[in-house]
Protein backbone atom coordinates (compact mmCIF):
# COMPACT_ATOMS: atom_id res chain seq x y z
CA UNK A 1 0.00 0.00 0.00
CA UNK A 2 1.00 3.67 -0.24
CA UNK A 3 4.08 3.95 2.17
CA UNK A 4 3.91 6.85 5.00
CA UNK A 5 6.36 8.76 5.49
CA UNK A 6 8.48 8.79 8.78
CA UNK A 7 8.91 12.44 10.29
CA UNK A 8 10.61 11.31 14.05
CA UNK A 9 12.74 14.53 13.39
CA UNK A 10 13.32 14.46 17.27
CA UNK A 11 16.72 12.57 17.12
CA UNK A 12 17.45 14.82 14.66
CA UNK A 13 18.46 18.93 14.90
CA UNK A 14 16.90 19.45 10.93
CA UNK A 15 14.20 21.97 11.19
CA UNK A 16 11.09 19.60 8.83
CA UNK A 17 11.27 20.00 5.59
CA UNK A 18 8.59 22.31 3.77
CA UNK A 19 6.39 21.09 0.94
CA UNK A 20 6.85 22.97 -2.67
CA UNK A 21 4.85 25.44 -3.52
CA UNK A 22 2.97 25.00 -6.49
CA UNK A 23 3.10 27.55 -9.06
CA UNK A 24 0.37 28.99 -9.92
CA UNK A 25 -2.56 27.44 -7.83
CA UNK A 26 -4.41 29.63 -5.54
CA UNK A 27 -2.78 30.56 -2.27
CA UNK A 28 -4.40 28.52 0.29
CA UNK A 29 -7.10 25.85 0.07
CA UNK A 30 -9.97 26.81 -2.35
CA UNK A 31 -13.72 25.71 -1.66
CA UNK A 32 -14.85 22.83 -4.32
CA UNK A 33 -17.38 20.39 -3.86
CA UNK A 34 -15.63 16.81 -3.94
CA UNK A 35 -17.32 14.99 -7.14
CA UNK A 36 -17.57 18.12 -9.26
CA UNK A 37 -14.72 16.93 -11.64
CA UNK A 38 -16.19 13.61 -11.96
CA UNK A 39 -19.19 12.22 -14.09
CA UNK A 40 -22.15 11.74 -11.18
CA UNK A 41 -23.65 12.92 -7.84
CA UNK A 42 -21.87 15.36 -6.49
CA UNK A 43 -21.57 14.69 -2.93
CA UNK A 44 -23.60 16.92 -0.07
CA UNK A 45 -21.00 18.80 1.63
CA UNK A 46 -18.18 20.88 0.04
CA UNK A 47 -14.91 20.05 0.97
CA UNK A 48 -11.66 22.01 0.27
CA UNK A 49 -8.70 20.66 -2.20
CA UNK A 50 -5.15 21.40 -1.68
CA UNK A 51 -2.82 23.37 -3.96
CA UNK A 52 -1.77 19.66 -5.05
CA UNK A 53 -5.24 18.37 -5.84
CA UNK A 54 -5.80 21.63 -8.01
CA UNK A 55 -2.97 20.97 -10.01
CA UNK A 56 -3.77 17.39 -10.89
CA UNK A 57 -7.27 17.93 -11.74
CA UNK A 58 -6.59 21.27 -13.82
CA UNK A 59 -3.78 19.64 -16.18
CA UNK A 60 -5.30 15.94 -16.05
CA UNK A 61 -2.20 14.65 -15.11
CA UNK A 62 -0.72 12.84 -11.95
CA UNK A 63 2.43 11.37 -11.06
CA UNK A 64 3.62 8.22 -9.02
CA UNK A 65 6.39 6.17 -7.94
CA UNK A 66 5.64 2.59 -6.57
CA UNK A 67 8.38 3.15 -3.73
CA UNK A 68 6.51 6.42 -2.77
CA UNK A 69 2.77 5.71 -3.47
CA UNK A 70 2.40 1.68 -3.15
CA UNK A 71 3.60 -1.93 -4.26
CA UNK A 72 1.08 -1.99 -6.73
CA UNK A 73 -2.46 -2.73 -5.06
CA UNK A 74 -5.27 -0.79 -7.22
CA UNK A 75 -8.21 -2.93 -5.76
CA UNK A 76 -10.44 -0.21 -4.58
CA UNK A 77 -12.18 -2.31 -2.12
CA UNK A 78 -9.02 -3.49 -0.56
CA UNK A 79 -6.86 -0.11 -0.41
CA UNK A 80 -9.74 1.62 1.32
CA UNK A 81 -10.21 -0.84 3.78
CA UNK A 82 -6.52 -0.85 4.50
CA UNK A 83 -6.25 2.74 5.10
CA UNK A 84 -9.40 2.71 7.58
CA UNK A 85 -7.94 -0.92 8.93
CA UNK A 86 -4.32 -0.93 8.99
CA UNK A 87 -2.91 2.86 8.85
CA UNK A 88 -6.00 3.85 10.98
CA UNK A 89 -7.05 6.97 8.57
CA UNK A 90 -9.86 7.89 10.31
CA UNK A 91 -10.97 10.79 7.70
CA UNK A 92 -10.84 8.14 4.76
CA UNK A 93 -13.74 6.77 5.29
CA UNK A 94 -16.03 9.89 6.05
CA UNK A 95 -14.18 11.48 2.68
CA UNK A 96 -15.09 8.59 0.84
CA UNK A 97 -18.70 8.52 2.07
CA UNK A 98 -19.07 12.11 0.93
CA UNK A 99 -17.19 11.80 -2.35
CA UNK A 100 -19.61 9.18 -3.49
CA UNK A 101 -22.72 11.11 -2.34
CA UNK A 102 -23.36 9.58 0.94
CA UNK A 103 -23.97 10.84 4.33
CA UNK A 104 -20.20 10.96 6.11
CA UNK A 105 -21.63 8.30 8.72
CA UNK A 106 -21.96 5.72 5.93
CA UNK A 107 -20.69 2.37 6.27
CA UNK A 108 -18.50 0.25 3.93
CA UNK A 109 -21.14 -2.01 3.22
CA UNK A 110 -22.91 1.37 1.72
CA UNK A 111 -19.92 2.64 0.91
CA UNK A 112 -19.07 -0.77 -1.24
CA UNK A 113 -22.78 -0.60 -2.57
CA UNK A 114 -21.91 2.67 -3.72
CA UNK A 115 -18.85 1.65 -5.77
CA UNK A 116 -19.87 -1.12 -7.22
CA UNK A 117 -23.31 0.89 -8.34
CA UNK A 118 -21.35 3.53 -9.54
CA UNK A 119 -17.62 1.72 -11.09
CA UNK A 120 -18.36 -1.47 -10.90
CA UNK A 121 -17.52 -4.50 -8.54
CA UNK A 122 -13.64 -4.30 -9.89
CA UNK A 123 -13.44 -0.76 -9.65
CA UNK A 124 -9.60 0.80 -8.75
CA UNK A 125 -8.14 3.42 -6.87
CA UNK A 126 -4.40 4.96 -7.54
CA UNK A 127 -2.75 6.96 -5.40
CA UNK A 128 -1.07 10.22 -7.35
CA UNK A 129 0.38 13.37 -6.27
CA UNK A 130 2.16 16.00 -8.72
CA UNK A 131 5.69 16.00 -10.13
CA UNK A 132 6.86 18.18 -7.10
CA UNK A 133 5.45 16.10 -3.97
CA UNK A 134 6.94 13.11 -5.63
CA UNK A 135 10.42 14.34 -6.25
CA UNK A 136 9.83 15.43 -2.43
CA UNK A 137 8.99 12.50 -1.40
CA UNK A 138 12.15 10.97 -2.80
CA UNK A 139 14.04 13.57 -1.45
CA UNK A 140 12.92 13.08 1.86
CA UNK A 141 13.63 9.42 1.36
CA UNK A 142 17.21 9.95 0.64
CA UNK A 143 17.95 12.29 3.16
CA UNK A 144 18.51 10.60 6.17
CA UNK A 145 20.59 8.05 4.30
CA UNK A 146 24.37 7.74 3.96
CA UNK A 147 26.13 8.62 0.56
CA UNK A 148 26.83 5.15 -0.53
CA UNK A 149 23.22 4.51 -0.59
CA UNK A 150 21.50 7.53 -1.84
CA UNK A 151 19.68 6.88 -5.20
CA UNK A 152 20.79 9.19 -8.13
CA UNK A 153 19.34 12.44 -9.21
CA UNK A 154 17.99 10.78 -12.91
CA UNK A 155 15.38 8.56 -11.19
CA UNK A 156 11.90 8.72 -13.18
CA UNK A 157 8.63 8.33 -12.08
CA UNK A 158 5.12 7.57 -13.99
CA UNK A 159 3.03 9.96 -15.74
CA UNK A 160 -0.52 9.26 -15.68
CA UNK A 161 -3.57 11.14 -17.48
CA UNK A 162 -6.46 10.89 -15.05
CA UNK A 163 -9.26 9.94 -16.69
CA UNK A 164 -12.27 12.61 -16.45
CA UNK A 165 -14.99 10.14 -14.57
CA UNK A 166 -12.34 9.24 -11.56
CA UNK A 167 -13.39 10.49 -8.18
CA UNK A 168 -11.37 11.98 -5.83
CA UNK A 169 -11.49 10.00 -2.57
CA UNK A 170 -9.30 11.74 -0.30
CA UNK A 171 -6.70 14.59 -1.11
CA UNK A 172 -3.76 14.55 1.32
CA UNK A 173 -2.03 17.63 -0.26
CA UNK A 174 1.49 17.45 -1.61
CA UNK A 175 1.34 13.38 -0.24
CA UNK A 176 -1.10 12.53 -3.12
CA UNK A 177 -4.56 12.08 -4.09
CA UNK A 178 -6.73 9.04 -3.74
CA UNK A 179 -8.99 8.30 -7.22
CA UNK A 180 -11.30 5.87 -7.69
CA UNK A 181 -12.28 4.61 -11.33
CA UNK A 182 -13.72 1.74 -13.25
CA UNK A 183 -11.33 -0.87 -14.18
CA UNK A 184 -12.13 0.02 -17.85
CA UNK A 185 -10.82 3.47 -17.26
CA UNK A 186 -8.10 2.08 -14.80
CA UNK A 187 -6.54 -0.37 -17.78
CA UNK A 188 -6.70 2.39 -20.12
CA UNK A 189 -4.61 4.84 -17.76
CA UNK A 190 -1.95 1.90 -17.13
CA UNK A 191 -1.56 1.49 -20.70
CA UNK A 192 -0.78 4.96 -21.36
CA UNK A 193 1.62 5.91 -18.44
CA UNK A 194 4.51 6.91 -19.46
CA UNK A 195 8.09 7.38 -17.80
CA UNK A 196 9.33 11.10 -17.40
CA UNK A 197 12.74 12.42 -14.98
CA UNK A 198 11.78 13.46 -12.19
CA UNK A 199 13.45 16.61 -11.98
Amino acid sequence: MRGRRSYNRSISCKKPRQPPRIKGATKGRATIPVGSFATGAVGPKPATLSPEAQEILKNGVGYRTESAYGEGYRDAKAVIEHEIKELGNTTEKPNAARALGLPANANLKQIWDEIDRRFGKDAKVLWLATREGVKYYLDSENEDLPDEYRKGGDESVDQYTVPPDALLLTDLGYDGQLFLMTNRDFQQMENSATSVPVK
